[in-house]
């Protein structure tokens, strides 16, 4: 759900272009790694007590910051010369997953 959220926001509100997931947990463009998501979940089969979501975004990193064996491996939007607001990316991934959230919650009479 995360994964499918960010992939779709990413390409169609923050202009990148081929982003897809790589499951579980990765969010590539073409075959490099813009986005990294991790996922802890307590509960029981009965309930979910909480589950604790991290999501790491390349943002600003230029492909000079990146070492020579990561170059081909390593995606942001400054490196697709996409200037991009941390804030407004931010802003734009929580609506995504919002939306995915309301979508898998059962609907009410």
């Amino acid at each position: 759900m995360a994964g499918g959220g960010a992939s779709e926001s990413l390409s169609h509100q923050l202009g990148l272009s081929k982003a897809g997931i790589k499951w579980p947990n990765d969010i590539l463009v073409g075959s490099r790694k813009l986005v990294g998501i991790l996922t802890e979940m307590n509960g029981t089969m009965e309930e979910i007590n909480y589950i604790v979501l991290g999501i790491g975004i390349n943002t600003h990193t230029t492909i000079e910051e990146v070492s020579e064996d990561l170059k081909d491996k390593i995606m942001s939007f400054a490196i697709a010369s996409i200037d991009v607001d941390r804030k407004e990316a931010f802003a734009v991934i929580l609506k995504a997953l919002e939306d995915q959230y309301e979508k898998s919650m059962p609907r009410r009479l």
